[in-house]
């Protein structure tokens, strides 16, 4: 005659979940559970952004302007790149002083184009690119095709994720009011959603946290944590 072993019955072993989940607050749910996932969350987010070069639907965010512009040296990243020059072949330097709308004086004829600060009278001399933004990625040796939204590389370095111990939440977003102003402009600009997760983003998130979730349920149903009292973890 055969024996049977009845370890633990159903009843049972949902008697114990129960009591883990019971068990889990908040700060445990943060620290071992959503932290992970919402670092792999970030990272996903930036790679498509910088090397995608995708919107939050998962499109081209856009092309860089050839509008012309006029560039000071102080917006140069790679500033051996900049060399003083105006418009055209205009020789003679005849310049017009108005009040622009900063307030400084903006001198603007010839060959170079200067600011004056109604402050210091400094002289600050541009670089004119006819073939704007993109010209000026151009000629520091940067990628100049679709937007990948990194120029001296800062609005990105702030987005960042931190942790509330306070709220007892983990948080995505940038670390200073600049920088979010940038991105702000930035999706402003090109008139879509870049720095939100995609759809594809979230849904991967959300797999990311139910896997941490079963995964910590499952150690602490089998005594990982010892004695250890996983409401204080």
């Amino acid at each position: 005659m055969g024996c049977k072993w009845l370890i633990m019955s159903i009843e049972e072993y949902a008697a114990m979940v129960k009591k883990v989940i019971e068990r889990i607050n908040q700060k445990t749910f943060m620290n071992r559970i959503l932290v992970a996932p919402s670092i792999k969350f970030l990272a996903n987010l930036k790679n498509r952004i910088q090397k995608g070069r995708l919107d939050s639907t998962e499109n081209q965010i856009g092309r860089y302007s050839t509008t012309e512009i006029w560039v000071p040296k102080s917006k140069f990243v790679k500033t051996s790149a900049f060399k003083a020059q105006g418009k055209g072949s205009i020789t003679e330097r005849r310049y017009i002083i108005g009040i622009g709308k900063t307030g400084a004086y903006e001198i603007s004829k010839g060959r170079k184009k200067v600011q004056i600060s109604s402050k210091t009278g400094e002289r600050n001399r541009y670089m004119y690119l006819q073939n704007g933004y993109k010209q000026l990625r151009e000629i520091q040796g940067m990628w100049n095709g679709d937007v990948d939204l990194t120029y001296s590389g800062s609005m990105m370095q702030a987005y960042q994720f931190g942790k509330s111990e306070e709220k007892k939440e983990v948080l995505i977003g940038f670390i200073n009011k600049e920088e979010a102003k940038k991105a702000q402009g930035n999706e402003q600009h090109f008139g879509k959603k870049i720095f939100t997760g995609s759809p594809e983003e979230i849904e991967a998130f959300k797999q990311d946290v139910f896997k941490a979730y079963t995964n910590f349920v499952s150690q602490a149903l089998k005594g990982i944590y010892g004695s250890q009292d996983i409401s204080e973890a």
